[in-house]
C-alpha cells in the first residue's frame, strides 16, 4: 500500500490536494532467455568471437554447440535455412555442453533483463568453414522465479530446440 501525504510539494512548491492511496503490485518477470540479434549471425575471423543474450529471473543458462563441419555445410543448406536444424545429426555434432552462472559475484539484478556476452573462444576451438549452431535454454533449477506447488526432480530444458544428443 503506497500513501503520499498531501504535505508532499513539487519544484514549484505547490501542495497535493488531497492524499493519495494507492496499492502498487511488484511482480517478478518469468523466466526466459533470448539472443540479442534475432538475425543469423555470422562471427569474424579473430579474437572477438562473442554472441550477445539477454536473460531474466534465471540464475544460470544451459549452452549447447553443435558443430556443422565444412565438408558437411553443402549438405546441410540442402535441406536447411541457416535457421533450422532438419537432420542436423547427419551433418554435425555437439561439440560443447555448458551450464553458465549468470551473477557469481552477486552484484545484477538478475530479476530484470540483462545483456550478457558468451565468448566462443573460451567453449570450443573455432574451425574454419564450420557453421556452429548456439542453442540456450534453462532448467527448472535455475529459475529465480518464485513457484507455488509440489517440487519435482525434473531437469527438462526449456528453449531447447534440438533433439537430444545424449541419446
Amino acid at each position: 500500500k503506497l500513501e503520499i501525504s498531501q504535505n508532499l510539494k513539487n519544484k514549484y512548491g505547490y501542495q497535493l490536494k488531497e492524499p493519495i492511496n494507492t496499492t502498487v503490485t511488484f511482480e517478478s518477470v518469468k523466466p526466459a532467455v533470448r539472443f540479442v540479434q534475432s538475425d543469423k549471425v555470422i562471427l569474424p575471423e579473430g579474437n572477438q568471437n562473442s554472441v550477445a543474450f539477454e536473460a531474466v529471473s534465471l540464475g544460470a543458462v544451459d549452452v549447447r554447440i553443435i558443430r556443422i563441419y565444412g565438408d558437411n555445410v553443402h549438405q546441410f543448406l540442402q535441406v536447411n535455412e541457416l535457421d533450422q536444424q532438419q537432420e542436423i545429426k547427419r551433418v554435425g555434432r555437439l561439440v560443447k555442453k555448458k551450464t553458465i552462472h549468470l551473477n557469481p559475484e552477486g552484484n545484477i539484478d538478475l530479476g530484470t533483463w540483462n545483456r550478457f556476452y558468451l565468448d566462443l573462444s573460451d567453449l570450443v576451438e573455432v574451425e574454419q568453414g564450420a557453421i556452429y549452431r548456439i542453442e540456450l535454454g534453462f532448467r527448472k533449477t535455475h529459475s529465480l522465479f518464485p513457484c507455488e506447488g509440489e517440487e519435482t526432480d525434473d531437469e527438462q530444458d526449456v528453449n531447447a530446440d534440438t533433439d537430444d544428443w545424449d541419446s
